[in-house]
């Protein structure tokens, strides 16, 4: 903050004056994660403890094959929030009688989400799941190495006591204020006429909402227990909706947005 003034006279003629504050505020957080990719011929998990597998590939050239008691496949999500505050004021008065006085406001705010697959793919997939099996945004299907669409192959088996599913969101939230004020005039005469004015606001909003949900290929697939409240809005049963040898997915989400603008100008 800034301050400086100055008088000369008895009457306050050769009246000079300045005076200056701003403030600025920055904050940023963020969450990446970077899914580890393996690749084989052939991939044999066999145990009788529970397997686990979040924000990873797996991707076998022939056979995945899978037997263990419980089974969760996960996707991740990146996260990132910022948030940025500004203000500004300014009043000059000069010797010439012509004041000035200004103010600035700024704001936003940033949250973002993305999801990044987490999926199981190979020519045969064969998994054998003798309690639960989890899916939470993730994929697992069957596809020909040599298939550049990833085409689903309907070579899937699965076989599990019982499924449910959950999905993840990707999600943009942004806002946005501004505020401008300008007036200049007259400091040392009676008038109140004003030689300028001048008023800017801004506010604008967008937000957007994807929801990812797992998926299961096509193929022969044996659950003895569906949880059917979980699956119905949070799971995709055959077909595949993406290429599924697509190690990330960046959905295109709808976006609600809104735009607020009113200027005024003399």
């Amino acid at each position: 903050m800034n301050v400086s003034y100055t008088l000369y006279g008895t009457n306050s003629s050769n009246l000079s004056g300045s005076i200056s504050r701003d403030s600025s505020t920055s904050t940023s957080q963020q969450t990446t994660h970077n899914n580890t990719n393996l690749t084989a011929a052939n991939i044999n998990l066999n145990t009788t403890q529970d397997t686990k597998i979040k924000g990873a590939n797996l991707q076998a050239t022939n056979q995945l094959n899978i037997d263990t008691k419980n089974l969760e496949v996960s996707s991740v999500q990146n996260k990132h929030k910022a948030k940025t505050r500004s203000q500004g004021a300014s009043l000059g008065i000069g010797s010439s009688g012509v004041n000035s006085v200004g103010f600035n406001q700024s704001k936003a705010d940033e949250n973002s989400k993305t999801v990044l697959l987490t999926s199981m793919t190979a020519k045969q997939v064969n998994i054998n799941t003798q309690a639960h099996t989890q899916l939470t945004g993730s994929l697992i299907a069957a596809t020909d190495t040599g298939d550049k669409d990833g085409n689903d192959n309907g070579q899937l088996n699965l076989t599990t006591n019982s499924l449910s599913a959950s999905s993840l969101n990707t999600t943009t939230n942004n806002k946005s204020n501004s505020i401008g004020l300008n007036a200049g005039g007259n400091a040392n005469t009676n008038s109140a006429k004003l030689n300028r004015v001048s008023l800017d606001y801004t506010n604008n909003k967008h937000n957007s909402k994807t929801k990812v949900l797992a998926t299961l290929g096509s193929g022969n697939i044996q659950i003895a227990d569906i949880d059917q409240n979980n699956s119905k809005s949070n799971f995709n049963l055959n077909p595949i909706p993406i290429p599924i040898l697509n190690p990330s997915l960046n959905p295109n989400p709808t976006p609600n947005s809104s735009t607020e603008t009113s200027k005024t100008q003399k």
